[in-house]
């Protein structure tokens, strides 16, 4: 197996932001099975279409991406690497923070990114000092994030990896409740800084812009005829996170909204998950979610409803449909958001 060179040229940098919470306790993540790293040369990297429809236009992946790794000088790193239209156009990359649970720090993937042209060959890369820290609020999630653009180039493919460099630094945090103190003028907890570590695993929001006209984004396979897409779980996930959350802060129970914020956050996140994981396969092949046990609560019966529909959409060929319900889903979130920047 050939061994990939590729000179990269970092910086290290310092972030601070705001804090995340611990993940509850009942956290139904989609289970992937481990196999051994495959190390695959640069010429031969898969630059994968974009899972984008018409009015959607992000999505999201997890690193690493079917095991897949690149030899670099520094040692081997994950990647993923996505067809680009042509043009003049921005991809954000925003690398979320992962909260810490249990025993477990809070951990990031720092983004890396290159430009490819037809013959896999880099023709431009973007480093540490790039990136930005992004705080949770509205419409956002605490990430880092990199942003690429394609205006002067001949790049038909985006590579996105991570450096043992940028491996060795870690992102400064702020604990939401202080920052929540210090919006609203009111006494600080004692709560010490924490830290997220930079590591090989992440999970990644990309999101495209076309800056002129030009080719739109490859778009996701579908059938001719749309099925409807309707939410029948949107009232009970209305009363449990959207009244949940205002109730508990006019009540000034601040741990117990945030509580529900993070568990919503990672109701989306396994959807996501889900989405990633089966999206591409034939019907046949599409794994549909367990349902739930008793002990996961609310939690657990939302994401088995959201993965049901996402699977049941997949099934169909509709994967625009799919995308859709997980508008509907990431449509809490922002209500929950806005609830805490009010």
């Amino acid at each position: 197996m050939k061994t990939l060179l590729i000179l990269v040229v970092t910086g290290s940098a310092f972030l601070t932001g705001c804090a995340s919470v611990s993940e509850p306790e009942a956290q139904r993540a989609v289970q992937v099975a481990q196999s051994e790293k495959i190390e695959v040369p640069l010429e031969q990297v898969n630059c994968l279409a974009m899972p984008v429809s018409g009015d959607k236009q992000d999505f999201s992946v997890n690193l690493p991406f079917n095991n897949q790794y690149l030899a670099l000088p520094s040692g081997e790193t994950p990647f993923v690497a996505y067809q680009l239209p042509q043009g003049n156009v921005t991809v954000t990359i925003d690398s979320l923070v992962q909260p810490a649970s249990g025993k477990q720090s809070a951990q990031v993937l720092a983004p890396a990114a290159a430009l490819l042209n037809s013959d896999n060959q880099i023709i431009k890369t973007l480093d540490t000092q790039n990136v930005e820290y992004v705080k949770p609020g509205f419409l956002t999630s605490e990430s880092l994030s990199l942003k690429v653009n394609t205006a002067n180039s001949d790049a038909s493919c985006l590579l996105v990896y991570t450096t043992d460099q940028q491996r060795s630094s870690r992102t400064k945090l702020m604990n939401e409740a202080k920052e929540y103190a210090r919006v609203h003028g009111v006494v600080a907890p004692p709560v010490a800084d924490t830290f997220a570590r930079h590591g090989d695993i992440g999970e990644l929001k990309i999101s495209v812009k076309q800056q002129a006209v030009a080719q739109a984004p490859i778009r996701v396979n579908t059938s001719t005829n749309t099925v409807p897409v309707t939410d029948s779980f949107r009232r009970p996930m209305t009363r449990h996170y959207v009244d949940g959350v205002q109730g508990a802060l006019k009540n000034k129970q601040l741990d117990k909204a945030i509580e529900l914020r993070t568990e919503l956050k990672q109701v989306i996140k396994a959807t996501d998950q889900y989405f990633s994981s089966q999206y591409g396969k034939a019907a046949s092949k599409i794994i549909m979610p367990t349902k739930p046990m008793e002990q996961e609560g609310f939690a657990g019966k939302a994401m088995y409803h959201y993965q049901t529909e996402v699977g049941r959409y997949l099934k169909l060929g509709q994967a625009s449909s799919a995308l859709k319900q997980m508008d509907n889903l990431k449509g809490f979130q922002e209500s929950v958001d806005q609830l805490f920047n009010h």
